[in-house]
Protein backbone atom coordinates (compact mmCIF):
# COMPACT_ATOMS: atom_id res chain seq x y z
CA UNK A 1 0.00 0.00 0.00
CA UNK A 2 1.03 3.36 -0.98
CA UNK A 3 0.97 6.43 1.44
CA UNK A 4 2.35 9.96 1.87
CA UNK A 5 3.11 11.82 4.75
CA UNK A 6 3.83 15.20 5.74
CA UNK A 7 7.24 16.06 7.40
CA UNK A 8 7.48 19.86 8.22
CA UNK A 9 5.69 23.18 7.86
CA UNK A 10 6.06 22.91 4.31
CA UNK A 11 3.77 20.47 3.71
CA UNK A 12 6.54 18.75 1.81
CA UNK A 13 5.07 14.97 1.09
CA UNK A 14 7.61 11.58 1.22
CA UNK A 15 5.86 8.97 -0.74
CA UNK A 16 6.31 4.93 0.92
CA UNK A 17 5.01 1.66 0.64
CA UNK A 18 4.08 -0.03 3.79
CA UNK A 19 4.59 -3.87 4.13
CA UNK A 20 2.60 -5.52 7.23
CA UNK A 21 4.46 -8.58 8.33
CA UNK A 22 2.91 -10.25 11.05
CA UNK A 23 6.46 -12.01 12.67
CA UNK A 24 7.86 -8.78 12.32
CA UNK A 25 9.06 -7.39 15.75
CA UNK A 26 10.04 -3.66 14.59
CA UNK A 27 9.82 -1.02 11.98
CA UNK A 28 12.38 -1.05 9.93
CA UNK A 29 13.42 1.56 6.61
CA UNK A 30 14.53 0.60 3.34
CA UNK A 31 15.43 2.49 0.29
CA UNK A 32 15.00 0.35 -2.93
CA UNK A 33 17.18 0.58 -6.10
CA UNK A 34 14.48 2.65 -7.83
CA UNK A 35 14.55 4.88 -5.14
CA UNK A 36 11.35 4.38 -3.25
CA UNK A 37 11.27 4.20 0.79
CA UNK A 38 9.62 0.70 1.80
CA UNK A 39 8.41 0.12 4.86
CA UNK A 40 8.11 -3.00 7.15
CA UNK A 41 6.52 -2.93 10.41
CA UNK A 42 4.58 -5.06 12.74
CA UNK A 43 0.90 -5.34 12.19
CA UNK A 44 -0.10 -4.01 15.50
CA UNK A 45 1.86 -0.52 14.81
CA UNK A 46 -0.64 2.51 13.87
CA UNK A 47 0.26 4.10 10.85
CA UNK A 48 0.58 7.28 13.27
CA UNK A 49 3.57 5.97 14.83
CA UNK A 50 5.18 4.82 11.42
CA UNK A 51 5.35 8.00 10.04
CA UNK A 52 6.68 9.57 13.59
CA UNK A 53 9.80 7.11 12.49
CA UNK A 54 9.89 8.10 9.17
CA UNK A 55 10.02 11.75 10.41
CA UNK A 56 13.03 11.28 12.91
CA UNK A 57 14.65 9.39 10.26
CA UNK A 58 14.16 11.75 7.24
CA UNK A 59 18.13 12.65 6.98
CA UNK A 60 18.99 9.03 6.77
CA UNK A 61 16.69 8.65 4.25
CA UNK A 62 17.24 11.61 2.11
CA UNK A 63 21.08 10.38 2.24
CA UNK A 64 20.00 6.99 1.13
CA UNK A 65 17.76 8.86 -1.96
CA UNK A 66 20.61 10.89 -2.89
CA UNK A 67 22.90 7.49 -3.26
CA UNK A 68 20.29 5.53 -5.55
CA UNK A 69 20.58 8.43 -7.44
CA UNK A 70 23.81 8.20 -8.37
CA UNK A 71 24.20 4.95 -8.72
CA UNK A 72 25.26 3.98 -11.88
CA UNK A 73 21.54 3.03 -14.12
CA UNK A 74 20.69 -0.06 -15.05
CA UNK A 75 21.25 -1.21 -18.53
CA UNK A 76 18.66 -0.52 -20.89
CA UNK A 77 15.66 -3.82 -21.06
CA UNK A 78 17.03 -6.57 -23.26
CA UNK A 79 15.49 -6.65 -26.55
CA UNK A 80 17.30 -10.27 -27.49
CA UNK A 81 17.57 -8.65 -30.88
CA UNK A 82 20.81 -8.35 -33.06
CA UNK A 83 22.88 -5.16 -30.89
CA UNK A 84 21.09 -6.03 -28.05
CA UNK A 85 24.08 -5.33 -24.98
CA UNK A 86 24.98 -7.88 -21.65
CA UNK A 87 27.61 -7.30 -19.52
CA UNK A 88 30.09 -10.14 -18.40
CA UNK A 89 32.76 -9.71 -15.71
CA UNK A 90 32.09 -5.63 -16.80
CA UNK A 91 33.17 -6.18 -20.50
CA UNK A 92 30.22 -5.20 -22.01
CA UNK A 93 28.92 -7.87 -25.39
CA UNK A 94 27.32 -7.23 -28.17
CA UNK A 95 24.37 -9.74 -29.45
CA UNK A 96 24.72 -11.09 -32.58
CA UNK A 97 21.76 -13.83 -34.19
CA UNK A 98 22.60 -16.34 -36.95
CA UNK A 99 19.63 -18.05 -38.12
CA UNK A 100 20.62 -21.98 -39.58
CA UNK A 101 18.74 -24.35 -41.00
CA UNK A 102 19.22 -26.94 -38.48
CA UNK A 103 16.90 -26.80 -35.06
CA UNK A 104 19.73 -26.98 -32.49
CA UNK A 105 20.40 -23.45 -30.70
CA UNK A 106 23.94 -22.64 -29.54
CA UNK A 107 24.92 -19.82 -27.82
CA UNK A 108 29.24 -18.24 -27.53
CA UNK A 109 31.46 -15.88 -26.79
CA UNK A 110 33.58 -14.30 -29.23
CA UNK A 111 35.61 -11.66 -28.00
CA UNK A 112 33.13 -8.72 -27.50
CA UNK A 113 30.13 -10.56 -28.96
CA UNK A 114 27.47 -12.74 -27.49
CA UNK A 115 26.87 -15.14 -30.60
CA UNK A 116 23.78 -16.68 -30.59
CA UNK A 117 22.56 -19.45 -33.59
CA UNK A 118 19.08 -20.69 -33.96
CA UNK A 119 16.91 -22.19 -36.22
CA UNK A 120 14.66 -19.79 -39.03
CA UNK A 121 11.65 -20.94 -36.44
CA UNK A 122 13.15 -19.68 -32.74
CA UNK A 123 11.31 -16.87 -30.91
CA UNK A 124 12.95 -14.15 -28.80
CA UNK A 125 11.99 -16.46 -26.19
CA UNK A 126 14.57 -18.98 -27.80
CA UNK A 127 17.08 -16.53 -27.53
CA UNK A 128 16.58 -15.75 -24.14
CA UNK A 129 16.90 -18.82 -22.64
CA UNK A 130 20.06 -20.03 -24.58
CA UNK A 131 21.46 -16.88 -23.18
CA UNK A 132 20.40 -17.19 -19.82
CA UNK A 133 21.86 -21.06 -19.91
CA UNK A 134 25.22 -19.84 -21.73
CA UNK A 135 25.44 -17.38 -18.25
CA UNK A 136 24.99 -20.21 -16.27
CA UNK A 137 27.33 -23.01 -17.54
CA UNK A 138 29.96 -19.76 -17.60
CA UNK A 139 28.83 -19.08 -14.27
CA UNK A 140 29.05 -22.84 -12.66
CA UNK A 141 32.56 -23.24 -14.43
CA UNK A 142 33.89 -19.87 -13.17
CA UNK A 143 32.65 -20.09 -9.65
CA UNK A 144 33.90 -23.80 -9.43
CA UNK A 145 37.19 -22.90 -10.29
CA UNK A 146 37.50 -19.55 -8.06
CA UNK A 147 36.33 -22.04 -5.21
CA UNK A 148 38.60 -24.31 -5.72
CA UNK A 149 41.41 -21.97 -5.63
CA UNK A 150 40.47 -20.54 -2.87
CA UNK A 151 39.95 -24.23 -0.77
CA UNK A 152 43.29 -24.62 -1.91
CA UNK A 153 44.95 -21.56 -0.48
CA UNK A 154 42.67 -21.39 3.01
CA UNK A 155 45.00 -23.26 5.60
CA UNK A 156 41.74 -23.38 8.27
CA UNK A 157 40.47 -26.39 8.69
CA UNK A 158 36.59 -26.71 7.06
CA UNK A 159 33.70 -27.44 9.22
CA UNK A 160 31.23 -28.06 6.22
CA UNK A 161 33.13 -29.98 3.36
CA UNK A 162 31.74 -28.15 -0.37
CA UNK A 163 29.43 -30.35 -1.70
CA UNK A 164 28.88 -28.50 -4.91
CA UNK A 165 27.85 -24.92 -6.70
CA UNK A 166 25.37 -23.73 -8.52
CA UNK A 167 24.07 -20.67 -10.59
CA UNK A 168 20.78 -19.36 -9.05
CA UNK A 169 18.50 -16.77 -9.91
CA UNK A 170 18.63 -14.47 -6.92
CA UNK A 171 17.14 -11.31 -7.12
CA UNK A 172 18.58 -9.35 -4.50
CA UNK A 173 21.29 -11.61 -2.81
CA UNK A 174 24.59 -12.56 -4.11
CA UNK A 175 25.05 -15.60 -2.60
CA UNK A 176 24.38 -18.51 -0.06
CA UNK A 177 26.28 -21.58 1.23
CA UNK A 178 24.16 -24.23 2.98
CA UNK A 179 25.13 -26.35 6.14
CA UNK A 180 25.01 -29.34 3.39
CA UNK A 181 27.42 -27.73 1.60
CA UNK A 182 26.42 -26.27 -1.52
CA UNK A 183 27.26 -22.80 -2.59
CA UNK A 184 25.02 -20.54 -4.90
CA UNK A 185 25.90 -17.36 -6.59
CA UNK A 186 23.29 -14.66 -8.47
CA UNK A 187 22.96 -14.88 -11.82
CA UNK A 188 23.19 -11.20 -12.27
CA UNK A 189 26.61 -11.76 -10.24
CA UNK A 190 28.11 -12.30 -13.11
CA UNK A 191 27.75 -9.51 -14.64
CA UNK A 192 30.57 -7.79 -12.07
CA UNK A 193 34.10 -6.81 -12.66
CA UNK A 194 36.37 -10.09 -12.00
CA UNK A 195 37.70 -8.84 -9.04
CA UNK A 196 34.40 -8.19 -7.18
CA UNK A 197 33.31 -12.28 -8.84
CA UNK A 198 36.85 -13.13 -7.09
CA UNK A 199 35.36 -11.90 -3.60
CA UNK A 200 32.62 -12.94 -4.31
CA UNK A 201 33.41 -16.92 -4.12
CA UNK A 202 35.95 -16.28 -1.13
CA UNK A 203 32.75 -14.79 0.95
CA UNK A 204 31.18 -17.63 0.14
CA UNK A 205 33.94 -20.50 0.70
CA UNK A 206 35.08 -19.16 3.95
CA UNK A 207 30.97 -20.19 5.07
CA UNK A 208 32.89 -23.87 4.85
CA UNK A 209 35.00 -22.55 7.73
CA UNK A 210 33.12 -20.28 9.36
CA UNK A 211 29.47 -20.47 9.02
CA UNK A 212 28.19 -17.22 10.50
CA UNK A 213 29.43 -13.42 10.15
CA UNK A 214 31.03 -13.58 13.12
CA UNK A 215 34.71 -11.85 14.13
CA UNK A 216 36.72 -14.02 12.95
CA UNK A 217 34.56 -14.55 9.78
CA UNK A 218 35.87 -11.27 8.97
CA UNK A 219 39.76 -12.05 10.59
CA UNK A 220 39.31 -14.57 7.73
CA UNK A 221 38.28 -12.33 5.28
CA UNK A 222 40.92 -9.74 6.54
CA UNK A 223 43.59 -12.10 6.04
CA UNK A 224 42.58 -13.90 2.33
CA UNK A 225 41.69 -10.86 0.84
CA UNK A 226 42.88 -7.17 2.65
CA UNK A 227 40.25 -4.95 0.25
CA UNK A 228 37.74 -7.12 0.41
CA UNK A 229 35.56 -3.86 2.55
CA UNK A 230 36.54 -2.02 -0.87
CA UNK A 231 35.29 -4.93 -3.03
CA UNK A 232 31.78 -5.15 -1.30
CA UNK A 233 31.45 -1.58 -1.00
CA UNK A 234 31.90 -1.22 -4.89
CA UNK A 235 29.52 -3.98 -5.34
CA UNK A 236 26.79 -2.44 -3.73
CA UNK A 237 27.71 0.84 -5.44
CA UNK A 238 26.76 -1.44 -8.87
CA UNK A 239 23.77 -3.14 -7.17
CA UNK A 240 21.47 -1.31 -9.58
CA UNK A 241 23.49 -1.52 -12.82
CA UNK A 242 23.58 -5.34 -12.47
CA UNK A 243 20.07 -5.56 -10.65
CA UNK A 244 18.90 -8.44 -13.16
CA UNK A 245 20.68 -10.24 -16.10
Amino acid sequence: MVHKVSLDEKEEKVQYILHRQRNRKNVALKVDNDGLIRVYAPTYVPVASIEGIITTHKEWLDKKVREVENLPPPLEKHTYQPGDNFLLLGQELKLEIYKNRGRGTLCTKDGDRLVVRVSSQATTQTVKRAIEQWYRHYGEELYSGLVNEWIAQIKEEATIEMRGVKIVGYPKRWGSCTQEGDLSFALRSLMLPLPLVRYLALHETLHLYEFNHSRRFKELLDYYMEDWRERQREMASLRRQVASL
